[in-house]
């Protein structure tokens, strides 16, 4: 059996995760842009570098030598290993962030009609309580109920499924 603690540490993270939703899907957005984009360094531009950082800075005449190109080919390599690393850690974060919103979103898909378009109305879209009442033209007391009834629910869902704290 669980405990209130347990539930309510269920409910405070299903509430985070509707609150933060419309956050969450600009960070998708921008890692889905920068997995396209990522910036990435030539060797050409690695031996310029290379060249500039052992010449006189007041011309700024490139001192290519043997040696340079030799360190820059080497380089090459450990660069590669960076590139791959930097889009192996948007894709890790991509993904996290797409499981919490494909979570959310199916659990959402499972609540009754009204609780699912009132959480949907307050928390991705943002409207006020107020405004949501209006549209639905519900008395305040019923639409707080409903809401919390949502909200409740969602809690049991991700409670039920053990989807932990660790994912904040």
């Amino acid at each position: 059996m669980k405990t209130a603690h347990e539930f309510e540490s269920a409910k405070v993270l299903a509430v985070h995760h509707l609150e933060t939703y419309n956050d969450r899907a600009r960070k998708i957005a921008l890692l889905r842009y920068e997995l396209g984009h990522v910036a990435q360094v030539s060797p050409n531009e690695m031996i310029d570098a290379m060249s500039f950082s052992h010449g006189d800075f007041s011309c700024m005449t490139p001192q290519t030598t043997k040696g340079t190109y030799y360190i820059a080919s080497n380089y090459k390599e450990k660069t590669k290993t960076i590139n791959e690393s930097i889009i192996k850690e948007i894709t890790g974060r991509l993904e996290e962030l797409e499981q919490i919103q494909s979570r959310l979103g199916y659990y959402l898909s499972l609540l009754e009609e009204k609780e699912q378009l009132i959480l949907r109305m307050h928390y991705l879209e943002g409207l006020p309580m107020v405004t949501i009442i209006e549209n639905l033209n519900m008395c305040h007391r019923t639409a707080y109920k409903v809401k919390k009834r949502g909200v409740e629910t969602l809690a049991e869902m991700y409670e039920f499924t053990r989807f932990g704290v660790q994912n904040w």
